[in-house]
């Protein structure tokens, strides 16, 4: 193999008591669910259910309220102690009542709607789906070749180093960043010594160094003159396009690319 291509170190591995807390994931999902344009567009359709509302709770409180009080005054002047009847005429002002006060409710039940948002709502489903897969849990964090690997007791996950722009270490959390947004959030006490916290920050500056950026120039002559694995299939890629595996047809990336001369070495 090619000397171009560094040999892979091994792994690192770090014990944390938990990657994220409850109160810092409550935060991140109302951030989160307020920013989905899916969200954003519910949040436009309650205010214009707000504004209509308040419009026609308006004309209610304008012209139905006092034609109801009216009604009622008239109601009661014709209603004679005993009768039976009377009763029927004092149900009209109460419907013209309820067909007022309608409107006014709904208009406030949807302001109420609007401002609180709607993360309220979505927030303890996200929350009971997190505890599900344990991310509250202590975790095992990895900084291979390829990626971070976070591995809790209910699920495990990788994100490859290509998809960071770079690590935040500050105000007592390390952050892995991707086009400002925070990927993992991890507290610095999680960790089981500060020394701990130091030494996986290096280890992810380290990667990073070395991980492929964007695409490669020239697939074809990187795969040339060297055995490269595709990272789904294991076929090799030596001589091939460098842009698809012609056994599984797997997309070829720069950190596929990678990783795969790595693996061969």
């Amino acid at each position: 193999m090619s000397g171009d291509v560094p040999v892979a170190a091994p792994a690192e591995r770090f014990l944390v008591r938990s990657t994220i807390t409850e109160a810092d994931f409550r935060v991140y999902a109302r951030t989160y669910v307020e920013g989905m344009p899916s969200i954003k567009r519910v949040r436009r359709k309650l205010l214009g259910v707000a504004i209509w509302s308040t419009v026609i709770s308006g004309a209610c409180a304008i012209y139905i309220l006092p034609i109801t009080l009216r009604q009622f005054n008239r109601s009661l002047g014709a209603v004679a102690p005993g009768s039976l009847g009377g009763i029927g005429t004092l149900l009209v002002p109460f419907l013209f009542l309820l067909i007022a006060v309608v409107p006014i409710v709904m208009a406030l039940w949807t302001w109420r709607r609007y401002f609180r948002g709607v993360a309220p709502m979505v927030i303890p489903g996200m929350l009971r789906d997190a505890r599900l897969r344990g991310m509250f849990e202590p975790a095992m964090l990895v900084a291979e070749p390829r990626g971070v690997f976070v591995q809790r007791p209910q699920v495990a996950s990788r994100i490859d180093w290509p998809q960071f722009e770079g690590i935040v270490d500050r105000d007592g959390v390390i952050m892995l960043v991707s086009r400002g947004t925070p990927l993992t959030v991890t507290p610095r006490a999680a960790f089981a010594t500060p020394a701990e916290a130091d030494a996986f920050v290096a280890a992810c500056r380290r990667w990073m160094e070395t991980a492929p950026k964007g695409l490669i120039a020239d697939p074809a002559g990187f795969v040339a003159e060297r055995d490269v694995l595709c990272p789904t299939c294991g076929y090799n890629l030596r001589g091939g396009d460098g842009v698809m595996c012609p056994e599984c047809g797997t997309p070829l990336t720069a950190a596929a690319l990678v990783w795969g001369a790595r693996s061969e070495g």
